[in-house]
Formats: structure tokens, sequence, C-alpha cells
């Protein structure tokens, strides 16, 4: 695992790309993003009506999909779909990869207001079960280390 001296954002460790990038992408247990961003996620006191913390918000959902797929999966399946669909597709938003991690990360947040203005989400995509277990952050949604 990253090293815990690292910024973080809910405990998953956050690299920096570039100074003003416009992408953002989550990987090797890291969320990756432009210093511009994260400067101001935490200027908006980490509050979700941020852009950039409802970016970041989408990236912990790719994080989500690690824990509920397992790292093999995520990395042969999920890294490789999002990855063709950041370069291929003319709306990557609504390719079901990255909905699925909207979506996650939607009901992990607690549906926050103006999320679904920045990252749209799919309700039908999940289980009534897991968007609880998202929400109430049991099982192996209980993060806190």
């Amino acid at each position: 695992m990253l090293s815990k001296g690292y910024p973080q954002f809910e405990g998953v460790p956050i690299r920096f790309i570039s100074y003003n990038g416009s992408h953002n992408f989550y990987i090797n247990g890291a969320i990756h993003t432009s210093l511009y961003k994260y400067y101001y996620h935490l200027k908006g006191n980490n509050s979700t009506n941020t852009r950039a913390t409802l970016l970041l918000m989408h990236e912990f959902g790719h994080h989500l999909q690690r824990v509920l797929f397992g790292e093999s999966r995520y990395n042969k399946e999920i890294v490789p779909a999002s990855a063709y669909s950041q370069l291929f597709s003319s709306n990557h938003d609504t390719d079901l990869v990255e909905l699925h991690a909207s979506t996650m990360a939607y009901y992990y947040f607690g549906m926050p207001q103006g999320f679904e203005k920045e990252n749209q989400i799919d309700r039908s995509l999940l289980s009534d079960e897991l968007k609880m277990m998202l929400l109430y952050r049991i099982g192996i949604f209980n993060l806190k280390k």
C-alpha cells in the first residue's frame, strides 16, 4: 500500500500528475489529479459544492469499484474499459464503468446535493442492498482504518 505521508481523500492517497491538468484517474490504489484541482478542493473546505471535490468523489467511486470487485478484476476489466472510454468515447461520463463509479460514489457520500450536475449517475445499476451498504458504510464499505 502507498505511504500514509501523501495527501489523501477519504483515506485514498492523492498523486499529483500535473499542476493544472484536465484529467483525473484512479489506479494502483491512488487518485491521480492536478495540484490545482486538489487546491480548490481544500480551498472549499472539502465542501461537496465545489467542482474539484465532486470530481474527487467520482474518482473515489473507482476505488469503491476496486473494493467491490477485487483488485484483480478491477485491473483486468475496469481500468481498460475506463481508459478506452477516456480515449475513444464521445461521452466518457455516460459509459457504463463511469456511470457505475459515479453512482457508487453518490450513495457512499450520502447523495450530496449538486453531485448529479457534475457526475451522471444511473440508480438502476445498483441493487437496493448495495445502495444501503454504501449509504450506511457497512460490510466491505466500512472503510475506516
